[in-house]
């Protein structure tokens, strides 16, 4: 067995050896915890972007079915006659309600002919205030409130008279 000389020359290189392994051996347990802290610091923000993200994409998908539950109740209230059915609800679709209620604003006169003789209608202008209303769980949510202005009418002649 060969013994090292106790130079300091020989000392030197079996100390530059040592550093040598010592750096090769891996992460310290401080190192490990700063990128595990690191890590999670990422982790999270990024958690945090993608949870904001996905409640804004739901927020931008309801507005676009009340939106869309919105256009469906004014097709149907514009269909409807307030003279002849002034209060009433329906279903408009993908769990909305619509409910409205009619009144009179301008009192019922007699519609003109096209040569400005009495006409085959007697009509009035109402207003119609509409309530939208979300079924969620067995519970009513009301999404809006919006007003029209719709023409009732009733046939009162034929063209006989």
């Amino acid at each position: 067995m060969r013994r090292s000389s106790g130079s300091p020359a020989a000392m030197g290189d079996l100390g530059s050896h040592r550093r040598s392994r010592r750096s090769q051996r891996g992460f310290s347990l401080l190192e490990a915890v700063v990128a595990l802290a690191v890590f999670a610091g990422v982790g999270m923000s990024l958690y945090a972007l993608l949870d904001s993200s996905l409640l804004g994409l739901n927020r931008a998908k309801d507005a676009a079915h009340q939106e869309a539950a919105v256009h469906r109740a004014f097709e149907y209230l514009g269909a409807i006659n307030p003279r002849r059915r002034p209060q009433g609800q329906a279903d408009v679709g993908g769990d909305y309600l619509v409910r409205w209620n009619s009144t009179l604003l301008e009192p019922v006169r007699q519609s003109q002919g096209t040569q400005g003789g009495k006409g085959l209608y007697e009509v009035g202008l109402y207003a119609v205030d509409i309530d939208l209303i979300k079924n969620e769980d067995s519970r009513e949510r009301e999404v809006g409130r919006y007003r029209l202005r719709l023409v009732g009418f009733e046939k009162v002649r034929s063209l006989d008279n």
